[in-house]
C-alpha cells in the first residue's frame, strides 16, 4: 500500500451513534460519584449514590430520546409492550422511562431498582448509606453505561491511511487500508 507511514491516520467508524441531548453525559454523572465516594464521608456517600442514579437516568432518558420515544407521550402500544414483556413483579415499576427501558431489555431490573430503593431511602426516609451499597450503585451505572457502550458500538471498522489522504477525502470513505466485517482490502486495487 502506497501510504505515508510517518503521518499514519487510524480511524474507526461503527455502525450506531447515540447522540447526547443534555449537558452532561451519564459518564460524567459517573465520574462525580466516584470523586464523591472517595471523600469517605456521610456527604460524599450520599453525593455518590445520588450521582451514581443520576449517571442511570441520565442514560436511560438519553438512550430513549435516541429512539425517538418521548416518554410524556407514551402511547398505549408502548405501554401494552411492557405489560407483555415483564412479568408481573415488574410491570409497576416506576418511572415509566425505567419500565420502558427495561422492558426493551436494556437493562437488568432487579440491579437498577436496588439503586433507586437505596436512594429513596436515603432521600426520603433521610436513612445513612452504607458505603458497600453506594459502591454497588456505582458501580451498577459503570455497568449499565460500558453495556450500552458496548451495544452502541456492536461493530466496528478500521482505516488506516495517511493525514494527506484523510485530508482529501470524504467522510466516511475508505482512504487505505480497512478492515472490517465484510470488507478487507486496499483502496489502490
Amino acid at each position: 500500500v502506497s501510504l505515508d507511514y510517518k503521518n499514519l491516520s487510524v480511524s474507526y467508524s461503527d455502525n450506531i451513534d447515540f447522540v447526547n441531548y443534555f449537558d452532561f453525559k451519564p459518564e460524567d454523572y459517573l465520574y462525580f460519584a466516584k470523586s464523591d465516594l472517595m471523600e469517605k464521608d456521610k456527604r460524599g456517600l450520599i453525593n455518590a449514590l445520588t450521582n451514581a442514579k443520576r449517571a442511570i437516568d441520565c442514560l436511560i432518558e438519553n438512550i430513549l430520546k435516541n429512539f425517538d420515544i418521548n416518554i410524556k407521550k407514551l402511547p398505549k402500544v408502548a405501554l401494552d409492550f411492557c405489560e407483555e414483556v415483564l412479568g408481573d413483579e415488574s410491570k409497576n415499576i416506576k418511572p415509566l422511562s425505567f419500565r420502558l427501558f427495561c422492558a426493551l431489555g436494556l437493562s437488568p431490573i432487579i440491579l437498577v431498582k436496588e439503586v433507586r430503593s437505596l436512594r429513596n431511602k436515603v432521600e426520603h426516609e433521610f436513612n445513612n448509606p452504607q458505603k458497600e451499597d453506594v459502591l454497588r450503585a456505582c458501580e451498577v451505572a459503570e455497568l449499565l453505561i460500558n453495556n450500552l457502550k458496548a451495544k452502541e458500538i456492536y461493530s466496528c471498522a478500521i482505516d488506516i491511511s495517511d493525514i494527506h489522504r484523510v485530508r482529501h477525502s470524504s467522510r466516511g470513505s475508505i482512504t487505505g487500508i480497512r478492515f472490517d466485517h465484510t470488507f478487507v482490502g486496499d483502496t489502490n486495487n
